[in-house]
């Protein structure tokens, strides 16, 4: 990996916590680590205090700041020592975060399935109380009650789509973005080829605004009983797999 995609892939596992993921203290451990080396100043400048300057010490004060001016444009071209070590120890130091998160991905998916579960389970709840066929028009005709599980099914949707965001971001990781990206199967474990085609269907195909802010991928999964639950990429690939060459597969949890 290049550097630049290395601190982006370590920018997103340390925003792990915001998802109430627990990093085990081996990785939160390299995390501080990395931090400390990210935000530790290599290139200090020249401080002057005029008010204080006294005229004995002028010429050697200019003499001072002169050198100080010619090492900056030095470094425009390259780093000095201190920045390169800095970046030496960072790309060190994200590397081996990117190990240990390679390592934690399953326990973290584990910690995150507890909560994603619940919402899941809400949303479905939800969206079963809507038309089927969703639009403006069909959701006020339906009366209020549907109208309230629009709005229970919209706050549900958001920490769908966030954990789904999650594994797309993991795929970034060295060593679990296995297979092309596959936002269907992020966290939905279809059991049979009909009902992943369908569900293939709703995130290409062009659907009303207010089915879209509901999301109609989820939304198709509640309609044709498809399973909620979060696949690491290996998972999400495997499923995809199987189902191109067996009609149905099971799930063990």
């Amino acid at each position: 990996m290049f550097e630049n995609e290395l601190f982006n892939t370590v920018d997103s596992i340390t925003g792990w916590a915001g998802l109430g993921i627990r990093l085990s203290p081996e990785l939160e451990k390299a995390v501080e680590v990395y931090e400390t080396i990210r935000w530790t100043e290599v290139g200090h400048a020249f401080d002057i205090d005029i008010a204080k300057l006294a005229p004995a010490d002028v010429e050697s004060t200019i003499r001072d700041f002169a050198q100080h001016i010619i090492t900056a444009w030095a470094r425009q071209a390259r780093l000095s020592p201190m920045g390169d070590a800095k970046l030496r120890m960072m790309s060190m130091s994200a590397a081996h975060i990117i190990k240990l998160s390679r390592q934690f991905a399953p326990e973290a998916r584990d910690q995150l399935a507890v909560e994603f579960d619940t919402h899941a389970q809400a949303y479905t709840e939800a969206v079963q109380k809507l038309p089927e066929e969703l639009t403006s028009e069909s959701l006020i005709a339906a009366g209020p009650d549907a109208v309230s599980a629009y709005s229970a099914a919209q706050a549900e949707v958001e920490h769908l789509r966030q954990v789904r965001s999650w594994v797309s971001d993991i795929r970034g990781i060295p060593g679990l973005g296995v297979g092309d990206a596959d936002l269907v199967l992020n966290v939905l474990r279809p059991s049979g080829i009909e009902q992943l085609h369908r569900l293939d269907a709703a995130l290409h195909g062009n659907v009303d605004p207010v089915l879209g802010r509901i999301d109609p991928v989820f939304a198709a999964a509640v309609h044709e009983g498809v399973e909620f639950g979060i696949n690491l990429p290996a998972e999400s690939h495997r499923i995809r797999s199987e189902l191109a060459y067996s009609p149905t597969i099971e799930f063990n949890d």
